[in-house]
């Protein structure tokens, strides 16, 4: 009687190790907000108000400043100092 006991009890206790084990999901990845559609931007007839607002309105529009197709022409500088 008690060998059945210690063995139910090995049972249930392997069974919540187990569980506890068992993968949990994780959260879920966030999603990107889009980005919003701008209207063009009024002009205000003052000229440096003006260029303030399009730069701000143009901020959304970085894809050319960020653009890398210079970094090769670095890469090649920097081979050529290793070189030295």
């Amino acid at each position: 009687m008690i060998k059945k006991l210690n063995f139910s009890l090995l049972i249930m206790l392997a069974l919540v190790l187990i569980a506890s084990c068992a993968p949990k999901p994780g959260p879920a990845a966030p999603v990107a907000p889009e980005a919003p559609v701008q209207a063009p931007a009024e002009t205000t007839g003052e000229a440096s108000i003006d260029e303030i607002a399009e730069d701000i309105s143009d901020a959304g529009n970085i894809d050319d400043e960020l653009d890398a197709s210079e970094l090769g022409d670095i890469d090649a500088i920097l081979a050529d100092i290793e070189n030295i």
